[in-house]
């Protein structure tokens, strides 16, 4: 059932894009819908679609959010800095930051 409301919210985001939405927010809806849906290739892609357009905190969140699930620990964390850098002060940045850190083993830096 989870699947079926993901792929509905899959199809939105990209009429939202034809019809001239906020392109970087419809990317970031569209990369958490296929994130949800096991796509994690094209989610990726949303994602980056979205940084390129605008960067912004949570953008880089998500997609450090996707390569930490994927166990790709060096990108995740270097995406949560990129988050740290629009947002020095964003508990979630440094919250998922420690977290990838220690995943990693770098408890120093966690």
């Amino acid at each position: 059932m989870l699947s079926i409301c993901w792929a509905r919210w899959r199809i939105r985001p990209r009429r939202a894009l034809a019809a001239g939405a906020d392109a970087a927010e419809c990317h970031k809806i569209l990369g958490l819908a296929l994130q949800n849906l096991g796509r994690t290739s094209e989610a990726e892609t949303s994602f980056q679609n979205a940084i390129a357009i605008h960067a912004s905190t949570s953008f880089s969140i998500n997609l450090g959010n996707l390569y930490c699930g994927q166990g790709r620990l060096g990108d995740a964390i270097a995406q949560y800095g990129q988050a740290l850098a629009q947002d020095p002060g964003h508990a979630g940045a440094h919250y998922n930051l420690g977290n990838a850190h220690r995943a990693k083993g770098d408890l120093i830096e966690s």
